[in-house]
């Protein structure tokens, strides 16, 4: 007989599993050309544009990357965590400038500001060929 222990991971393997599907299955499995190509197949320009999967990752729900940022204030802690988070590096100067003047500009929708710039660094060549 098995542990409870054990469900909860069993559980949690199961859907993250249920959720790197579409992304297997897009980047992965089906690869015309080069590894090294920086050219997205037509799937994979439609899944980082308006992909479903990619689409409600990117939504605000406790706990995910966006919903961290909506709870930081300082805007220098927004960008470190952005950055951190996906490109597992630190903002250069004109990242950390470009992302205030972003958050700036929409200052009034924050959640959908913050939602596009997590967008924007995952569909970034660097975030594709981080290595």
């Amino acid at each position: 007989m098995r542990s409870s222990a054990e469900f909860p991971e069993k559980t949690l393997h199961a859907h993250l599993e249920r959720e790197a599907e579409p992304v297997v299955k897009t980047f992965v499995t089906s690869l015309p050309g080069p590894a090294d190509s920086s050219d997205a197949t037509p799937d994979q320009a439609l899944f980082l544009l308006n992909g479903a999967p990619l689409n409600g990752w990117l939504a605000p729900r406790a706990g995910n990357l966006t919903d961290r940022l909506l709870g930081l204030d300082n805007a220098g802690h927004v960008e470190e965590e952005l950055y951190l988070s996906v490109l597992s590096r630190f903002p250069r100067e004109e990242e950390r400038q470009r992302v205030a003047r972003y958050l700036a500009t929409f200052e009034g929708e924050k959640t959908e500001a913050l939602s596009d710039l997590v967008w924007a660094l995952v569909t970034s060549v660097e975030f594709r060929f981080q290595r």
